[in-house]
């Protein structure tokens, strides 16, 4: 991870001295600058590759650009943007790592449920770690609240969302499909209330907590409120929808 982190610096600083050069230095000293860069560029692509492989179902991810760099500022403003991303990226991996040890589990920050992780990305790379952690809590909340269609939110969503009670006209239920409660009781009842105090618990803790406490988490702390986060949101999106019949 180490040099990884390192060419990613690399490419970087040719990205600033070439912006440098676009404004004081002559010709040529740009075009060298140009080729560093493009250099950069091919690392980068390979990096990217390995953090986000191609799957069967898609054609491997260009990540920064590969065409030609010209000399405009819209150009060499994407070329700044994408090497910033990247380098947040790759730093993020370094801190999991750092977290859970090079030979441990490896939990991606970016691999975390779409719904966390889109919501957290941009605060966590500048470094707002509470309010990633926020802003990923009441999305998953929107999320959930959404799915059943409902206007609650809350600790209350997910006591509803997943009790045990029969679904009702105006509160529909999540259900684990896995799992029969006509064939196994004592396990249906487990997942579901396990589910409901997680969700309700997350939405107490850490949603509540990082509204109202202004101060900022650790980043391993903060990491792990995301994972958690995640987990929630993953079994939100597993259990099916179950609605009361209307009788007419």
């Amino acid at each position: 991870m180490d040099q990884t982190v390192l060419a990613i610096e690399h490419y970087n600083a040719a990205v600033e001295a070439r912006d440098e050069a676009s404004r004081t230095d002559p010709d040529a000293e740009v075009e060298k600058w140009d080729r560093k860069v493009q250099d950069g560029i091919a690392i980068a692509q390979a990096i990217f590759r390995e953090l986000h492989p191609p799957t069967k179902l898609s054609s491997s991810p260009e990540g920064p650009h590969s065409r030609q760099l010209k000399r405009t500022v819209e150009r060499w403003r994407i070329a700044r943007e994408e090497v910033l991303t990247l380098r947040g990226e790759v730093s993020t991996l370094a801190e999991t790592e750092a977290i859970l040890g090079p030979s441990g589990p490896a939990l991606r920050a970016s691999s975390l449920h779409p719904v966390v992780w889109d919501a957290a990305v941009h605060l966590w790379n500048d470094g707002h770690l509470r309010e990633a952690v926020q802003a990923a809590s009441t999305l998953l909340e929107a999320h959930t609240s959404a799915r059943l269609g409902v206007d609650l939110e809350g600790k209350d969503l997910f006591l509803q969302a997943f009790s045990t009670d029969a679904p009702k006209v105006d509160m529909p239920r999540l259900r684990f499909a896995e799992v029969d409660a006509t064939a196994d009781r004592k396990s249906w009842t487990s997942k579901h209330e396990g589910a409901q105090r997680l969700g309700s618990g997350v939405m107490q803790y850490v949603r509540n907590g990082t509204t109202h406490d202004l101060d900022q988490p650790g980043r391993d702390m903060a990491l792990c409120y995301l994972a958690t986060l995640s987990v929630v949101a993953h079994l939100v999106d597993q259990a099916q929808v179950t609605r009361a019949e209307r009788s007419d």
